[in-house]
């Protein structure tokens, strides 16, 4: 009775605690094997039991890895996780698209910028080149009026008028080309010569004329107006006893293109020693002074020049072409003047 329990009852016996599995073992034994590669581990129960005590969690199905050697470990996450990854993903994403756009228009603002850098540039070196150009025809244009206003000076010296000679500009005569031909009048003393259109030449040279004491000028001129108002310049200038002015109507009976009409012409204009061509005006035919040796040929002189104002124009270059293959025995050569001037000479063979 007293040594270990009242007599009647039942004997209390005490549950002993079940041993625990070797946890550590377990789960060393688990990592050791899904290192190794081994398909369908099984999670251990002692993480399963902790993953269902946590709140919102589920049970995660058991993962079957790949060899590491072949594809990357794939993380498993919830439904609680997955959701602010993809609201983050799509914010980033958005900002990314963002980003891009004010980078697109910061790069679209940049090439306008450098397009309109360029432009002006273009247009400030085209501005230049222009005001270059420009400046240069001025500097041109100070300088030739100035070489003319000498010739014109010198010339009316030369000559030996007393007033001044009427302007030369526009169809008339430059001054340079005036004094070219009172300086050849001077030097080769020539009997007859005729010029092809009236005006200021018709006073410069029947001014030359009277200087050298002898010779005479006949003035072809289509224009009835125009052949009045050249006369009274030559009784203005008292020169009227050394040139005479004709009026000789464009006709096409002789020459290929309108020219002087042949019918008009003194006998007494021959032989031609000077012959100066300066009409017609272009404005009546293409090469419209071409005719003028096709049809005084027969009047020239065995020695005598041909001078041809205007003969800078292309159809004063054909002229010039033209005349030359048809009479070879013709010598060309040139002067500086204002407009172009061409000399073709002939000389008599020496004996």
């Amino acid at each position: 009775m007293f040594g270990g329990g009242f007599v009647g009852e039942a004997e209390v016996t005490t549950p002993k605690p079940q041993r625990r599995s070797n946890c550590l073992a377990d789960e060393k034994c688990y990592h050791q094997r899904r290192h190794n590669g081994e398909p369908n581990q099984v999670e251990p129960e002692r993480w399963r039991h902790r993953r269902e005590l946590l709140p919102g969690s589920r049970k995660v199905a058991s993962v079957t890895t790949p060899p590491s050697s072949t594809i990357n470990l794939q993380r498993v996450v919830n439904e609680s996780t997955a959701e602010p990854l993809d609201v983050i993903f799509d914010t980033l994403t958005a900002e990314a698209h963002m980003s891009i756009t004010v980078g697109l228009l910061v790069l679209a603002a940049l090439l306008g910028v450098l397009a309109l850098q360029v432009y002006v540039v273009r247009d400030l070196r085209r501005i230049k080149a222009k005001l270059w150009r420009e400046r240069k025809l001025n500097r041109d244009n100070v300088n030739n009026l100035f070489e003319q206003f000498q010739h014109l000076r010198l010339l009316e010296h030369e000559v030996g008028l007393q007033q001044p000679l009427p302007l030369t500009r526009g169809w008339a005569g430059s001054p340079d080309f005036l004094r070219f031909i009172a300086d050849y009048v001077g030097r080769h003393h020539p009997g007859v010569v005729v010029e092809c259109g009236s005006g200021v030449s018709t006073v410069v040279l029947a001014a030359a004329l009277r200087r050298q004491g002898s010779g005479h000028l006949y003035s072809l001129e289509h224009d009835p107006s125009y052949a009045e108002k050249t006369r009274q310049l030559l009784r203005d200038y008292s020169l009227e006893a050394h040139a005479s002015v004709i009026d000789a109507p464009l006709s096409s009976s002789r020459a290929s293109t309108p020219w002087y009409d042949e019918a008009s012409f003194p006998d007494s204009m021959q032989p031609i020693e000077l012959l100066v061509v300066d009409g017609p005006p272009g404005s009546v035919a293409k090469q419209s002074r071409y005719p003028a040796l096709e049809v005084l040929m027969p009047r020239m002189a065995a020695s005598f020049a041909v001078v041809l104002d205007d003969a800078n124009r292309p159809d004063e270059r054909r002229c010039i072409d033209r005349w030359l293959q048809d009479h070879p025995d013709l010598e060309l050569s040139r002067a500086r003047a204002e407009k172009g001037l061409a000399v073709l000479e002939r000389r008599a063979p020496t004996p």
